[in-house]
């Protein structure tokens, strides 16, 4: 069954594939059901075809960036995607389109088959996706037309049955220099700063839909602060036949403090978990996905205090 569009205003100079689905935000959980409309145009005043045919398919793999020039070519090529699900729907048989728009429905249920899912992610070196692609054949003489979208999977909410021990508890911190090791001076001949800051992370355990809180204090600071940020790391690990790499960058990074704050003043840590580029912490025997917290301090004499602290993130319920 397929539908005339009369409503659009483009001009079509050649034959058009548009995969479109229902839901603006194109979010779905596994065992919804994901539907939406492939949209044919052309330019023709009558256009035959021989077959509509739609390939959905979900899948983990290792990519290349600017960033990973010699880091990962040795065994790019060794480790192949893997697939997590995938289905195929013969859409529409032969027939004929008239010029414009005409869109065909379609619908099919993402589920497990032999692998585990994992939750849309984009990572610098990993990414797991769910894409649907439409390929529409024209025959034997001309080339077949194809269009692609890109659809965002979340799994159902699911407290995490095992995590560190030592992440079970809010996480005190407590910095002053004669504690520190990741202490760096950026300009040289100053002497160290004396210093005491302190702080909590409320749940190194954190669900993605809610809000990362913790509170940092400066009791004292000799030299003034210029500026406090909290990063948030990923750290992503590639296990292969020669051994394992690991590569640690930055999601986000946000400005708690922006000057000299007052002493003794509790200050609020609140950081919202970007959609896309966080997912649930996974460990599995070909990768591994973790997050880290790193607490940036710079004084105005060009010393940073840097400290990372390790954190869990899973799907939890919203609000």
């Amino acid at each position: 069954m397929f539908q005339k569009l009369e409503s659009t205003t483009q001009k079509l100079e050649h034959t058009t594939v548009q995969v479109v689905f229902n839901k603006p935000g194109k979010n779905y959980l596994r065992g919804d059901k994901v539907a939406g409309e492939i949209r044919l145009g052309t330019h023709h005043q009558s256009m035959a075809f021989k077959s509509i045919i739609v390939r959905a398919q979900g899948s983990t793999k290792v990519q290349l960036n600017a960033q990973s020039v010699g880091l990962f070519e040795a065994f790019y090529a060794s480790i192949k995607p893997l697939v997590l699900w995938e289905t195929k729907i013969n859409l529409q048989g032969s027939g004929r389109v008239s010029r414009g728009w005409t869109s065909f429905p379609f619908e099919f249920v993402v589920d497990e088959l032999q692998n585990d899912l994992f939750e849309t992610y984009h990572g610098l070196y990993i990414t797991t996706s769910y894409r649907v692609r439409a390929t529409l054949s024209r025959g034997v003489v001309k080339n077949s037309v194809s269009g692609e979208n890109e659809f965002f999977l979340e799994l159902p909410p699911q407290f995490p049955k095992e995590f560190p021990k030592e992440l079970q508890n809010p996480l005190a911190f407590d910095f002053s220099p004669d504690r520190l090791t990741n202490l760096h001076r950026i300009s040289r001949g100053k002497d160290l700063p004396k210093f005491h800051i302190s702080g909590l992370i409320h749940s190194p355990v954190c669900s993605l839909a809610d809000v990362f809180t913790g509170s940092i204090t400066v009791h004292k600071a000799e030299q003034e602060i210029r500026e406090i940020e909290v990063h948030l790391i990923r750290v992503e690990t590639i296990v292969y036949s020669e051994g394992v790499v690991t590569e640690a960058s930055e999601v986000q990074k946000v400005q708690i403090v922006a000057g000299d704050p007052c002493r003794g003043l509790q200050i609020p840590i609140s950081l919202r978990l970007p959609k896309y580029f966080t997912c649930p912490t996974m460990v599995t025997d070909g990768f591994k996905v973790g997050f880290e917290m790193k607490l940036w301090v710079c004084f105005t004499d060009d010393y940073v205090l840097t400290e990372s602290f390790p954190v869990f993130f899973y799907r939890g319920k919203k609000g």
